[in-house]
């Protein structure tokens, strides 16, 4: 539950230097961010139902595979379409994980139990956006740039 919030707000130091790397106006550049959000609520409706019908495994490896191909896709593109594309990809990928937990904790929790699992899956889900923006600014201050 950590990853797609980590995702989405590391990203927020490098937009100036993105948009100056590859071009590209700071719209468009928000249209990233955008483009990511809007998947981030979007996934989870879709894979939640995924989940239920292959399992949990199959949908978390299958997620979080696209999540990593997404990444790996990122490191090495040097065009906005790509980029778009593959914040899109990167968002469907970390965010399914969200719906797919959440199904997970109510498998294996009882209900009396829900509610301090869940609330411990928040706690990541948090920190992930308070980590992120520090995380982000310290890869790019490390980069040299």
């Amino acid at each position: 539950m950590l990853f797609s919030p980590l995702s989405a707000n590391a990203y927020f130091p490098a937009m100036r230097k993105l948009g100056a790397d590859l071009d590209t106006s700071s719209q468009l550049i928000n249209l990233t961010v955008t483009s990511y959000l809007v998947l981030q609520a979007v996934a989870p409706a879709l894979f939640g139902d995924l989940a239920d019908a292959v399992g949990r495994r199959p949908a978390f490896l299958g997620t979080f595979s696209l999540y990593t191909a997404a990444n790996l896709g990122l490191a090495q593109q040097h065009s906005f379409p790509a980029l778009l594309s593959l914040r899109m990809l990167q968002s469907l990928g970390a965010s399914a994980t969200v719906a797919v937990s959440y199904g997970l904790v109510a498998d294996i929790v009882t209900a009396a139990e829900r509610g301090g699992v869940i609330g411990a899956s928040m706690v990541a889900t948090n920190l992930g956006r308070v980590l992120a923006p520090l995380i982000g600014g310290a890869i790019l201050s490390g980069s040299g740039t």
